[in-house]
């Protein structure tokens, strides 16, 4: 940010003090105060939340409900997930706004290559939040549990499909349109659909138009999945691997589906009056759910919630609950990581060092201790030359000792590949990063850096096929510079 004189400076300084400290006023709350901080754990999620047992206990049971329909529609094997899932359940909106991501938010997904993060409000805006959570979680679940590449209008529209799953007594209901589909598609203008069919971003759209697209393809995706013809995943991999060979979209749909997209309008159009929804027996999605609750300290809630701070780039919340956690721990080596965590985002290097090897030499015996410190050293490296071979080295000794402790987790193996790479040994990276994609399918994190060293080693179809994951997957967030060595390859300009 430019700064042309020393009143603008000291303004804006000011402006920066006061909403670090609103911030920390407005996360103040849940932890001071209340009722205290529960933790309900069950196979796949940890949720942590100001609201009372039984509330926490319904939250987690519902998550697990709604993840177990994503298995059992797409028939995606239930596999074990490398990453934990951490859920923040805030009791009020107020103690939410610290953290959210943009402003009136109601909730928020961060995928990290450590822990999946998802946060809500469970005041009035619950459902709401609930809602945009599930059609998030949903997209993730697909793509890295089904590893599969869909086309923009299933993941869409499936996404759409399960946002709006609803727990009723002893059955889970399918199929409830989401708020604002039926109104899209009831006065909307309509979009033709082999433009639907063919959209690989949201390029091109306007606000209306893309509403239309939302609504349109969860009205297709409904239709395929539970208006009849069964076997959907079956038919879906038809369909991709027909779009994979370059067949057009309307030939691959037919040849898939056996519907003719000329029929799609007049056939859908008969669908919406009398759109069915399914009910599934929550007994037979999660015969054998068990939830175990404890209350969590202080400290540790506080670190925890800094974590989550970190992971939606708020260093100045993340640091002042790092310090709070580690002035009613001292020894409370997360809390010390987080603040040499803070450090090292404003590349206060020396600082960092010290709280990392602090960490480490409080809890040696934690995977994560290891892996911040190597993720620094590398970090500084990619930034300046001094004693970057030595560097280098001690990340790698600590990479080997995090993945000891922690075989499976993704970021670990992925850290190890750069490492690698910078150490001028480009094989041995390639083969660590493709390990961890491995254990984290359809992950941009992980395959750009992987592409990168791919079309360094000459392998250009490996890089092309890597970069359309990234550059096409919906929501993968993929930069300019994804896209631009995608088409420099495949013009074979490289």
């Amino acid at each position: 940010m430019s700064q042309r004189s020393t009143n603008k400076i000291s303004i804006r300084a000011c402006i920066r003090a006061l909403l670090a400290l609103l911030a920390v006023a407005g996360c103040a709350s849940p932890l001071a105060s209340g009722p205290g901080w529960l933790e309900a754990r069950s196979a796949n999620f940890s949720l942590y939340t100001t609201l009372d047992e039984g509330s926490a206990r319904e939250l987690i049971e519902h998550l697990e409900l709604f993840r177990a329909a994503i298995l059992a529609i797409t028939r995606v094997p239930n596999v074990h997930p490398h990453v934990p899932t951490e859920i923040y359940a805030f009791r009020l909106q107020s103690d939410y706004r610290p953290f959210e991501p943009f402003e009136n938010s109601v909730g928020f997904f961060r995928q990290t290559l450590r822990v999946n993060y998802l946060a809500l409000t469970a005041d009035a805006n619950a459902a709401q939040a609930r809602e945009a959570l599930y059609h998030e979680y949903t997209h993730f679940v697909i793509q890295n549990e089904g590893s599969g590449r869909y086309p923009l209008w299933f993941e869409e529209g499936f996404a759409d499909l399960l946002s709006s799953l609803d727990v009723r007594g002893a059955n889970v209901r399918i199929g409830v349109p989401p708020a604002g589909r039926a109104n899209s598609l009831q006065y909307g203008t309509p979009l033709s659909w082999p433009r639907v069919l063919r959209a690989r971003s949201y390029e091109g759209f306007d606000p209306a138009e893309l509403s239309m697209f939302y609504a349109q393809s969860w009205l297709l995706v409904h239709h395929l999945a539970l208006g009849g013809g069964g076997n959907l995943s079956a038919r879906l991999r038809r369909y991709v691997e027909r779009i994979e060979r370059r067949v057009p979209e309307e030939q691959a749909f037919r040849e898939a589906f056996e519907i003719d997209v000329a029929q799609l309008s007049p056939r859908l159009k008969k669908y919406r009056q009398k759109i069915p929804i399914f009910g599934m027996p929550r007994e037979k999605l999660t015969p054998d759910l068990q939830t175990g609750v404890r209350p969590v300290a202080l400290d540790e809630i506080r670190t925890r919630l800094g974590w989550l701070a970190v992971a939606n780039e708020k260093p100045v919340l993340a640091r002042r609950l790092f310090e709070n956690a580690s002035a009613a721990n001292p020894n409370n080596a997360r809390a010390i990581a987080g603040i040499a965590e803070a450090h090292k985002f404003a590349r206060r290097w020396d600082e960092a060092d010290a709280g990392y090897r602090r960490a480490l030499a409080l809890d040696p015996g934690d995977w994560r201790n290891q892996l911040d410190l190597a993720r620094y050293l590398v970090d500084r490296v990619s930034v300046e030359d001094e004693r970057r071979k030595e560097r280098l080295a001690s990340a790698r000794e600590h990479l080997v000792h995090a993945i000891e402790l922690a075989p499976e987790m993704p970021e670990a193996h992925a850290t190890l590949g750069l490492a690698q790479a910078m150490s001028g040994e480009l094989a041995a990276g390639i083969a660590s990063l493709e390990h961890a994609l491995a254990l984290l399918p359809a992950n941009s994190a992980i395959e750009y850096p992987l592409a990168q060293l791919h079309s360094r080693a000459g392998h250009r179809g490996r890089a092309i096929e890597l970069l359309r994951s990234v550059v096409y997957r919906v929501h993968s967030g993929a930069d300019a510079d994804a896209a631009k060595l995608l088409e420099t390859l495949e013009n074979g300009t490289d």
